[in-house]
């Protein structure tokens, strides 16, 4: 069924992380300009929506992703996409920290929420791209301990070589119960009283 506010259906072109250079822009847009270096908000929504006229378009309930549910991905040579959503890079920004933004974007939200003071302690249970870029944010924020729960070696390995003080788990390894709500529960009694969990998936 094609997405309602996109009209995409698959197959689709994926990539929803990307950045790169305007190639050609529609009459009204006035923000940008062919030549312009850009960076991808992925998530869209309609502009004239309740989230949309508020400038949180990407809030809004009847949207598209870039790449999942929309025409155009990452990876293709050209991609179309909504001006608003596409936000013009400063100077000193390369392409490859461009297409991090949204990523980097979603581990600073989640440890920003988190409730995270200085010196304490925060649990962060996924070590992929958005959990190790949450150890760096919450390393950033003054965390006086970041454990991370992963079951791949390989990820807890790059974790590990962040160049951050983290404790890394194999939750494959030590038995935490059966259930999530288990899990969560000895988690959080294993946890000092000042600290957080940040539950991000894979």
């Amino acid at each position: 069924m094609p997405n309602a506010f996109s009209g995409a259906s698959i197959p689709a072109i994926l990539g929803h992380e990307f950045s790169g250079e305007i190639e050609a822009v529609g009459a009204d847009v006035k923000h940008l300009r062919p030549g312009d270096r850009v960076a991808i908000q992925p998530h869209m929504g309609p502009a004239d929506g309740y989230f949309g006229v508020r400038g949180l378009h990407f809030l809004g309930t009847r949207g598209a992703a870039t790449g999942l549910t929309w025409n155009w991905g990452g990876f293709a040579d050209y991609a179309v996409m909504k001006a608003y959503a596409t936000v013009k890079m400063p100077d000193g920004l390369s392409y490859e920290q461009g297409a991090m933004v949204e990523p980097a974007a979603v581990a600073v939200t989640a440890i920003d929420r988190s409730g995270l003071e200085p010196g304490g302690a925060i649990l962060i249970t996924g070590g992929g791209p958005i959990g190790a870029l949450a150890v760096m944010a919450a390393h950033v924020a003054g965390a006086g301990k970041i454990v991370v729960s992963e079951p791949n070696a390989t990820r807890r390995e790059r974790i590990e070589n962040l160049g951050i003080p983290v404790v890394t788990v194999d939750p494959t390894a030590v038995s935490l119960g059966s259930s999530p709500a288990t899990t969560r529960s000895k988690a959080s009694a294993s946890m000092p009283p000042s600290s957080v969990q940040a539950i991000l998936g894979p």
